[in-house]
Order: structure tokens, then sequence, then C-alpha cells
């Protein structure tokens, strides 16, 4: 699936790329358009009301994304992500989830 997404720094595309779904485990990636990157995202069931997410991010193994990444891309990337987070936070706590019947 392509999906657009629009920023404060312009657009760009990126494209889901796996997914994998069990009771206690949701897992999918995302890579950019430019194939210059990839985010993971791990859903881990805690307990009835927690999930632990972790994202890692990929980079392609080359010398000039690295060096873009080490001098502006790194901190760009963290500072988005935590405002994401929050806004994710923020958004979470009004979630009403219905519950699924047992069959």
């Amino acid at each position: 699936m392509k999906c657009r997404l629009i920023l404060e720094n312009g657009e760009t595309y990126i494209y889901s790329s796996g997914y994998q779904y069990s009771e206690t485990l949701i897992e999918f990636t995302e890579t950019d358009a430019n194939d210059q990157s990839m985010t993971s995202y791990l859903l881990e069931r805690i307990d009835d009301k927690r999930t632990l997410l972790t994202i890692n991010y990929h980079i392609r193994r080359n010398f000039s994304s690295k060096i873009r990444f080490a001098l502006s891309g790194k901190t760009r990337l963290i500072e988005n992500m935590n405002k994401s987070l929050d806004n994710l936070s923020r958004l979470v706590q009004d979630l009403k989830i219905p519950l699924v019947a047992a069959t």
C-alpha cells in the first residue's frame, strides 16, 4: 500500500512493506519511496490496558546516507517521532475499542 505524507518540509511517499499479527503482537514495516529508509513498528501486549511500542529506524548503508543522517536527520527524526507520539498519546486516551466477542 502506498501512502502520501504531508510534512512541514514537503511531502513524501511510503510503502507498507510488511505486516504480522497475532493476539499478543502486531508488527508492520514501512519503506520510504526512495528506498533510503525503513521503519518497523512492534506492538506487544503487556496486559489488558498496556502495550509496549518499539520503533526501529533503518537507513541505507552507504557513506552519504550515514553522514546526512548524522548531521541533521537524526535530530529531526527524534523531534518528529516525539511530537507524533505526544499527539498519539492524547488520541489514545479518548479511544474506545469495542470488545470482540469470543467465538
